[in-house]
């Protein structure tokens, strides 16, 4: 009987503990994920968003990336370090979705490329092999890009500067009223957003 008690003891203990960081990244010190779009132009492009020399891919979009929310993070991190049940995988890799992971500093420890057409990922040591593909496609439609580069109404959802079509033309209803002849300004028509 003694056995059973002083297995239990330390089992308990641990109960009141608190748990450690989910799924924490296999490098120390990530502050910051963004993500990108990359070879926007080239379904079939192989460039990775951090080139052998450690330049960063030039047709990334936008060229500064996207921060992700602290959710949107957890949910790459855990889609990516925990393993998943084998699905097919082709042999290509074409990839179009990027994370860059930063320290707090913003200086580059490390990148994960994805490629939803092939289903393969590649990147940081440490990665799962079967990845939740489902919740990183999610992930990166929250953002605002395409999944499907093969639909030929995907497009580039931010152009050639990085920016969001409309991004740029929301009125802010607090600036000063534009000057005559501009958009918005007294007989001129205002630029709007499209609403969906």
């Amino acid at each position: 009987m003694r056995p059973l008690f002083f297995i239990a003891i330390p089992f308990l203990a641990s109960c009141g503990k608190p748990k450690s960081e989910p799924w924490p990244w296999p490098i120390d010190g990530v502050a910051e994920v963004r993500c990108f779009f990359i070879n926007p132009e080239d379904r079939y492009g192989i460039a990775p968003l951090v080139g052998k020399d450690g330049s960063l891919n030039p047709s990334r979009r936008p060229v500064e990336g996207l921060v992700l929310t602290e959710e949107q993070e957890l949910a790459v991190r855990e889609s990516v370090l925990r393993e998943r049940p084998p699905y097919s995988k082709a042999m290509c890799f074409y990839p179009h979705h990027s994370f860059l992971l930063l320290d707090k500093s913003g200086n580059r420890l490390g990148s994960i490329d994805l490629c939803f057409q092939c289903n393969q990922h590649t990147g940081i040591k440490g990665l799962a092999k079967y990845v939740d593909l489902s919740v990183l496609a999610y992930t990166i439609e929250q953002l605002g890009f395409p999944i499907d580069v093969e639909d030929p109404n995907a497009g580039d959802p931010f152009g050639p500067e990085g920016v969001a079509p409309g991004a740029l033309d929301v009125i802010d209803p607090f600036a000063d009223p534009p000057a005559s002849g501009e958009p918005g300004a007294a007989g001129q028509p205002a630029t709007r957003p499209e609403s969906k």
